[in-house]
């Protein structure tokens, strides 16, 4: 009879898990979560987006990403530079064919633009041109708008945050006519204090301003106008980096920070008695990741949620230009990292009949639309898990016999298995066909009789003593998206002995 002990998992894995070196993370966590989810027992690989439209041929990024909703028009609206980089214009999609530029007027290159619908008008300021209006056919002039980088509509009143000469200075518009401002409705927000504001945002039923130190916030409003003329002051530590990171999740609103060690995302949280208050750091848990952010390129993170995970689009390894995602699970709370996912910014739209997540490519001006697919718009997922370290009882040596794994057939693709031991390199185990269904019975019939997607294996392994063993499984190719139920070692534990 083999006395073998099953090591692995107590916990199922909610994400992965880079702030310490692998043998040192802790029970329901692993090492690698790349282009993969975890369900309550499950891993699944992430489905994948396609590009939509025609590519316009732009080589410059993204400076403007919108959805422009009204009771007359439902388009996309994107900013990019054309191919010269003398100019910079604005696109429109109404869902279907290409995209239609707008050459009546231009925007200055290069510079990013921020975006709101207010009064059936997307307006568009980036503080350097006059803000202009789109209401769906006509681009305008709205010179009675002040020059600012970033526009809010909020509570009826559109909210004009940082102008060139006023950094630190929040115009807001006469109450529901966003083209009137008068002289003298403005706020100045810490102004002359070495900072500036960097963005804007709603949350719940307060207007939050944040510099790249401090996060501010308005409050006291009637339906006619605000009744208390005052900044409340949320946060004296931690602000913001990029006026498209701001994301809220039911009471809780994410954003990027950077206080001049690592950057990392933080929370603002409402409690049950409508207070707001810090909620701390969100990407405590992946510092590994957070450590890689390209410091001289925060003011490019940005942010969306998908109704149940927040993507985070970042800079890493020294990127000019998002190069990666990370994704938080509200309902696990753990991440998951992307690659093949260069975006500037996302929008959530319907232009199609019904609400899905569009992307702008950070290097061109490609749009893509997040459908779940087999591919990033033709090119293989690269899904990689690999597990924590496991290290069940460092007194002791073990003999890893064998690895036990569970996973859902009936679709192409094929799943690669490695393993390790101590600190030798993963050896590939076993090369899995995901097409091959089990069948109940033993004979071979010329149709398939009660087939069952979930299938089971066990890998003899190769192994003398050891103390540490760790999987990892792999998937890189364009065919249905893979998903694994179940994975387990069976090993002997040995004697104690004096084995250093």
């Amino acid at each position: 009879m083999q006395n073998l002990i099953p090591i692995g998992d107590k916990k199922w894995p909610v994400g992965y898990y880079d702030k310490v070196t692998p043998d040192m993370i802790p029970d329901g966590y692993c090492a690698n979560a790349q282009n993969c989810f975890f369900d309550e027992g499950t891993i699944e690989e992430a489905g994948g987006y396609s590009m939509i439209a025609n590519d316009t041929g732009e080589g410059k990024p993204n400076l403007g990403f919108h959805a422009h909703q009204t009771s007359t028009h439902n388009q996309l609206l994107k900013i990019n530079n054309n191919l010269g980089g003398t100019a910079a214009n604005l696109f429109y999609w109404n869902g279907s064919g290409n995209w239609v530029k707008v050459i009546s007027l231009t925007f200055t290159a290069g510079i990013p633009c921020s975006m709101v619908t207010a009064q059936g008008k997307t307006y568009i300021a980036n503080g350097i041109d006059d803000t202009k209006s789109w209401d769906g056919a006509t681009l305008s002039n709205v010179t009675s708008i002040p020059k600012t980088r970033y526009l809010v509509w909020f509570h009826n009143f559109l909210w004009a945050l940082h102008s060139t000469v006023n950094k630190s200075r929040a115009y807001f518009s006469n109450n529901g006519a966003p083209e009137t401002f008068t002289s003298g409705d403005e706020i100045d927000i810490a102004p002359d204090d070495s900072d500036f504001i960097i963005g804007a945002t709603t949350f719940k039923d307060e207007l939050i301003v944040g510099k790249r130190y401090r996060t501010y916030s308005f409050q006291g409003w009637t339906e006619a106008s605000f009744t208390v003329m005052s900044v409340n002051e949320r946060l004296s530590s931690f602000g913001l980096t990029s006026n498209d990171g701001y994301v809220g999740i039911g009471n809780d609103l994410i954003f990027p920070s950077f206080s001049g060690d690592i950057p990392q995302m933080r929370s603002l949280t409402r409690t049950r008695f409508s207070d707001t208050e810090y909620g701390g750091i969100i990407t405590d848990d992946i510092l590994g990741t957070m450590k890689t952010v390209s410091k001289g390129e925060l003011d490019n993170i940005s942010t969306i949620f998908d109704g149940r995970r927040v993507w985070v689009f970042l800079p890493v390894n020294a990127s000019t230009y998002n190069n990666l995602a990370i994704t938080y699970d509200t309902v696990t709370k753990g991440f998951s990292k992307h690659t093949g996912y260069y975006i500037a910014r996302a929008v959530i739209s319907t232009v199609q009949g019904f609400e899905r997540v569009y992307l702008a490519d950070s290097r061109n001006g490609k749009v893509y639309v997040k459908d779940n697919g087999n591919t990033h718009a033709g090119n293989a997922i690269d899904m990689v898990f690999e597990s924590r370290v496991y290290k069940p009882d460092f007194k002791h040596l073990f003999k890893y016999k064998y690895l036990y794994i569970g996973w859902l057939a009936g679709s192409a693709g094929t799943l690669y298995v490695y393993t390790a031991v101590d600190d030798f390199p993963y050896e590939l185990q076993e090369t899995i066909n995901l097409a091959i269904l089990n069948n109940a019975f033993t004979y071979t019939f010329p149709f398939s009789l009660n087939t069952s997607p979930q299938k089971y294996l066990r890998i003899n392994l190769p192994y003398q003593t050891h103390q540490t063993a760790q999987v990892k499984f792999k998937k890189n190719d364009t065919t249905a998206l893979a998903k694994i139920t179940d994975y387990e070692f069976m090993a002997y534990r040995k004697a104690l002995r004096a084995y250093y």
